[in-house]
């Protein structure tokens, strides 16, 4: 039982690495336009990060410049994709952090 646990645990990070988002790229990236959607944004990339703390920064930020913005990231180990939607729910802002 004791080695079953540590191959348990020596095998974890190459599993979680083997789960990053593959589709968070440059690639995908420069797909994202203006006229899109969450969903669509969605469609391309999958769903957004769900830390809330992270999240929350990023919106309060967004808040102070304008109230009338949602902002949604999405991550993996090299990359990470922001991207801004306003009232209506179009695209209004990308960038993306290397």
């Amino acid at each position: 039982m004791t080695k079953l646990r540590l191959l348990g645990l020596l095998l974890l990070p190459v599993l979680l690495l083997g789960c990053a988002n593959k589709r968070v790229n440059e690639e995908n990236y420069y797909k994202i336009n203006d006229k899109m959607t969450l969903k669509e944004v969605q469609s391309l990339l999958g769903s957004p990060e769900q830390d809330k703390d992270e999240l929350e920064k990023v919106r309060f930020r967004n808040e102070i410049k304008n109230k009338n913005i949602d902002t949604y990231f999405w991550q993996n180990d090299k990359k990470t994709i922001v991207v801004c939607f306003d009232k209506n729910g179009k695209m209004v802002f990308r960038a993306m952090e290397k």
